[in-house]
């Protein structure tokens, strides 16, 4: 008797254990425990062709809501500032009117329940660049050709840093243009949280 309680008791916790496991794996929702993030990136590099375009860039993310689902294109939010300074190489001018750009989720890196990174595209953007001695190009993202960035995720669910994929590059508009191809954009940043300034932001899945 004392044997099959023992099993039966190991049972339960197996049981459980794996239905904890099945939850997580399963989460539906991912919660970013804030509203609103800025990533600060020092710098941001623009590349195209043999030009190098470095900026210090800082962009503020606000989010329709704490949660979102797991839903390639989802809609999380708006970017509503970017501001550049400092220029190397050239010069990057945001264009202002185009403002806000969408935020859409695009997938998560990692197993479940361990995400390393949180990837959104960014649909909208538009910048004038102009390497040192070429002319002005317009880079603008769209839903084929987003820009495409990862918040990265600590072993504590923590979120401090951003990364810029060099890998998704951009089309470049303009005159003379098309002979630079397309602009791909680099870099790690900080995130910290707008209204506070602090790097708070954790990941829970729910």
């Amino acid at each position: 008797m004392m044997t099959r309680t023992r099993a039966g008791i190991v049972g339960l916790v197996a049981a459980c254990v794996l239905a904890a496991g099945v939850g997580s794996a399963w989460a539906r929702n991912i919660d970013l425990n804030g509203a609103a993030l800025t990533r600060t990136y020092t710098p941001l590099r623009f590349i195209a062709g043999a030009n190098t375009v470095s900026c210090n860039v800082t962009l503020q993310l606000s989010f329709h809501s704490a949660s979102f689902h797991k839903t390639v294109g989802a809609l999380l939010g708006h970017v509503y500032r970017m501001n550049v300074s400092s220029c190397s190489g050239g010069s990057a001018t945001v264009l202002a009117e185009t403002l806000p750009w969408h935020a859409r989720y695009a997938a998560f890196l990692g197993i479940l329940p361990d995400i390393i990174a949180i990837k959104k595209s960014i649909v909208g953007m538009s910048l004038k660049l102009q390497p040192s001695g070429s002319v002005a190009c317009l880079a603008r993202s769209t839903a084929t050709n987003p820009w495409v960035e990862n918040l990265n995720v600590g072993a504590a669910g923590e979120i401090r840093t951003v990364t810029s994929e060099e890998r998704n590059p951009i089309p470049l508009e303009g005159f003379l243009c098309e002979f630079a191809g397309e602009v791909a954009i680099g870099g790690t940043g900080t995130v910290t949280r707008t209204e506070t300034g602090r790097a708070d932001i954790n990941v829970l899945l729910i």
